[in-house]
């Protein structure tokens, strides 16, 4: 998978988050990578340290034995020599054993009790002209730092001592719990932080996302207000700006619709006014003029005594009547009288029964 997909994944997961998680997630991130790196750093110098020391303390034993035990070899005083090296163990902790070999490599004194591993000659040896040599032996209880020393320059033999890791490691252990014990409190302090600090930075973006939402509901007097002089606070100071111009175009508008409204009934009122006056004149003044020389036509046909003549007579008075009957349907379509007497529902129910006996149509209403 290339970088760029990955990049996507992650950007596509993150930018699922919310802003809270997202700063927790980060404070939360730096201080465990903060305390584990500052811990691991601290756990490797710590423990070189306490090395370093253990191994100058496990010469400086070998040392003290080989110097004080170099009179005893000499007057072979044994028992003496076991005492001596029982009183080391006793009085350094961190002393495993220890031993005196003579100038031939033969076992003089040890504080094994019974049995002397043998095995344990061999694994460090050192030089009549050489000032100390150690070694670090893994055993079965742990790492053990084996120190040579010769003594009266190798001529009376050798003296081992070998001091154990284990206090080291106990200390190491102690600091670094105790670091993780610190490393937890900072946490805690941290998250705590961090939970604060989220709540400053979120809080006023929820109530932008709160007013935004009222605003597309329609709700145009919404307004928030600014936490600080931030970036933020100038976000929400450009939006009350926003939300006050769209409260005053939302206001505008509903003035333009009112007028409009008005002039819509303004006009057509007007329109209804004419279609009554020319409805009124067609059947008042037109319908009463067509029935007028209907009325002389019916007279010149009595009075008439030429059949051809009264036949064109009775044509005209036909054409008169029907005009008469299509000026009374006009006038009645322009301002049905219906329609003032009896309301909009009553005027359907007849204009329908007209169209439906007019054109022979089945009509339901």
């Amino acid at each position: 998978m290339s970088g760029s997909k990955l990049f996507a994944q992650f950007w596509r997961f993150a930018g699922a988050v919310n802003v809270r998680t997202k700063i927790l997630g980060i404070v939360l991130g730096l201080v465990l990578l903060l305390g584990s790196v500052t811990t691991l750093q601290i756990r490797a110098m710590t423990k070189s340290a306490l090395l370093k020391r253990l191994e100058e303390q496990s010469v400086a034993t070998a040392r003290d034995v080989a110097a004080r035990s170099t009179d005893l070899i000499l007057i072979n005083d044994m028992y003496a020599l076991h005492q001596l090296l029982e009183e080391t163990q006793l009085n350094n902790p961190d002393v495993r054993y220890a031993f005196i070999l003579d100038e031939n490599g033969e076992v003089l004194a040890h504080t094994f009790g019974e049995g002397f591993p043998i095995e344990l000659l061999s694994v460090n040896s050192v030089d009549s002209e050489a000032h100390h040599t150690t070694v670090s032996l893994k055993t079965e209880e742990g790492v053990i730092w084996d120190s040579a020393v010769p003594i009266f320059d190798g001529q009376a033999g050798v003296a081992r001592v070998g001091l154990s890791e284990d206090s080291v490691n106990a200390t190491v252990d102690t600091i670094i719990g105790q670091m993780l014990l610190s490393m937890v409190v900072v946490s805690a302090v941290g998250i705590g932080a961090a939970v604060f600090l989220t709540w400053v930075v979120t809080r006023p973006i929820l109530e932008l996302q709160e007013a935004a939402q009222a605003v597309g509901r329609g709700e145009f007097s919404r307004r928030v207000t600014p936490w600080a002089g931030d970036e933020i606070g100038a976000l929400a100071k450009a939006f009350n700006h926003m939300a006050a111009d769209l409260e005053q175009a939302e206001r505008e508008r509903v003035e333009r619709e009112k007028l409009r409204l008005q002039l819509l009934e303004k006009v057509i009122s007007a329109q209804e006014d004419e279609r009554r006056r020319i409805s009124r004149e067609l059947h008042d003044e037109t319908g009463q003029s067509l029935t007028s020389l209907m009325v002389r036509m019916q007279m010149m046909m009595q009075q008439c005594d030429v059949p051809q003549l009264r036949a064109q007579i009775e044509d005209l008075k036909n054409l008169v009547g029907d005009t008469l009957e299509n000026v009374h349907n006009l006038a009645r379509e322009l301002r049905p009288s219906i329609l003032d007497d009896m309301g909009l529902d009553a005027a359907v129910q007849r204009y329908v029964s007209d169209c439906s006996r007019r054109y022979n149509l089945a009509v339901d209403v």
